[in-house]
């Protein structure tokens, strides 16, 4: 089934638990739209500052440990 679902939402944990592609926006634009892993690694202050603290831990863990989000 060719599906695609749109979300928006902050919770981490869901979005890489679910998601084959991020989209992430700041000011009003795409600042990029990849991979999970593509997504952390992107080096840029807005999602720098997003992916901080207990919550950005969190789903970085279960970016690696889910398969499905290779």
């Amino acid at each position: 089934m060719a599906l695609t679902v749109v979300m928006v939402t902050h919770d981490l944990d869901t979005v890489f638990e679910l998601s084959t592609r991020i989209a992430v926006l700041a000011d009003q634009k795409v600042i990029i739209n990849a991979a999970p892993k593509e997504v952390v690694a992107f080096a840029h202050p807005f999602i720098h500052e997003f992916f901080l603290g207990e919550r950005g831990r969190r789903a970085m863990a279960l970016l690696h440990e889910s398969p499905s989000t290779v």
